[in-house]
């Protein structure tokens, strides 16, 4: 796979033979309006990402006890009394690759900002995600029915891209990681609900009263994967799926950037990842069904005031004739692409 724009420059700097202590620095981007710049120092070499800010800044609100791995500093800027460095650094190796992400999604983020005070505030808010993701890492992993989830919605994300032309389109539309009711969405227009369970499995879990709730949208479709899970490598594995669409999205850096963010979005880590190599996954069906009139479901309208967060099952047999062809399914999406 290629490497992020942010990688390919540390790589360079870190290649700087007459290098030996300080900080040496490069200009992300002059497209960026902030003076942002992607740097390394001291003798390791640490990874740093670098913002110019007034000698007047206070960080405290930007350091944090529980984050370990990254360090906030302020340095004075050589040559400058009045301006100083922001300095995200980052204390340890074995995250670079989470770091490069984060550190591209904060570019991102401030990239049209010309104002110092709005550029720290989403500093701020940005920083707050990165604690989050980072206390992630030093939990067990995804349990054993996370990861399942995770390959059915993975294993429609794949067939989408393999059907439909607009990549940023389909990965913008994958919200499962951020609570949303449904897995894919896309404005008005329509909603997918992925539910992957093993073979022969008749009831079907729904975690809320808006999962299947249809009002918000046109088209709400309910795809259900059927899989065995072994581990006698047969099959694909959730780590070989990862780089399957990894693999597809190579030659697009956008695309590449946005779907390493929303896998550590839900928790997948590099540093996890032998964990899940050696399950394997092989899906029997992939099946679309729309939601509408009579399909079986709860829904806010259907409950008394004051309750809520309702969970239940449904009987795929009460379901059958709402199938439609899976191709279809394709046909729906590039109508708003």
């Amino acid at each position: 796979m290629k490497t992020t724009k942010i990688e390919s420059i540390w790589t360079s700097l870190e290649a700087d033979t007459s290098f030996r202590q300080g900080i040496l620095l490069r200009r992300y981007s002059a497209e960026v309006k902030p003076d942002v710049y992607v740097a390394i120092r001291d003798t390791e070499k640490l990874r740093c990402l670098a913002f110019r800010v007034s000698k007047d800044f206070d960080i405290k609100s930007l350091q944090s006890d529980k984050l370990r791995e990254i360090r906030v500093e302020i340095s004075q800027e050589e040559g400058s009394s009045s301006k100083k460095l922001l300095l995200f650094v980052l204390l340890t190796p074995l995250h670079t690759d989470i770091f490069a992400v984060l550190c591209e999604d904060l570019i991102q983020a401030v990239a049209a900002i010309d104002k110092e005070e709005v550029l720290l505030r989403v500093l701020k808010q940005r920083f707050i995600k990165w604690q989050n993701l980072f206390e992630k890492l030093h939990s067990a992993g995804l349990s054993i029915q996370e990861q399942k989830g995770l390959y059915g919605e993975l294993f429609l994300l794949r067939l989408l891209l393999k059907n439909l032309s607009n990549t940023n389109y389909l990965l913008n539309s994958w919200l499962g990681m951020l609570a949303s009711p449904q897995d894919f969405y896309y404005q008005k227009f329509w909603a997918l609900e992925v539910k992957t369970t093993e073979a022969n499995t008749e009831a079907i879990s729904i975690s809320s009263e808006f999962q299947l709730d249809e009002i918000l949208f046109e088209n709400l479709i309910l795809i259900h994967i059927s899989l065995v899970t072994n581990v006698q490598q047969q099959g694909e594995s959730l780590t070989m799926l990862v780089k399957s669409i990894s693999d597809l999205l190579q030659n697009d850096m956008v695309a590449t950037h946005l779907f390493k963010q929303k896998l550590l979005d839900v928790g997948y880590y590099d540093l996890h990842k032998n964990q899940y190599k050696n399950t394997y996954y092989h899906v029997l069906a992939t099946d679309a069904y729309t939601v509408k009139d009579d399909f079986p479901r709860i829904t806010p309208q259907h409950l008394k005031i004051g309750v809520s967060k309702v969970t239940y099952q449904i009987q795929r047999t009460h379901f059958q004739k709402y199938q439609f062809p899976f191709s279809q399914v394709f046909e729906i999406l590039k109508q708003y692409e």
